[in-house]
């Protein structure tokens, strides 16, 4: 499922499983054409998201200028899929630098 950010821009989301209690979810930014597009990974800081901040918009960004860009969430950074905030405390509560 992809859904239009703007005009061209299409952000499709994607869940890896890395283990049975835990995934890394995420949004790939692109623009549909027959090109290769080079690759550039969004990675947000400690206790952040993939939709906070300036993240989003400088995905799209990426993406208008021919890029695809990939964000995503930490397995431990307690943001549920498609969520905007802290859900899942005790992961967070585990979460360090270290651990991302």
């Amino acid at each position: 499922m992809s859904e239009a950010i703007s005009r061209k821009v299409k952000k499709r989301p994607f869940s890896i499983a890395i283990n049975e209690n835990d995934s890394l979810v995420g949004d790939f930014y692109f623009i549909e054409t027959k090109e290769k597009l080079p690759i550039v990974i969004l990675i947000h800081g400690f206790t952040g998201s993939k939709d906070w901040g300036f993240l989003p918009f400088l995905a799209e960004n990426l993406a208008q200028n021919h890029f695809l860009a990939i964000t995503f969430n930490f397995s431990y950074d307690g943001v549920a899929e498609n969520r905007d905030w802290v859900d899942d405390t005790d992961k967070f509560a585990q979460n360090t630098i270290t651990r991302e």
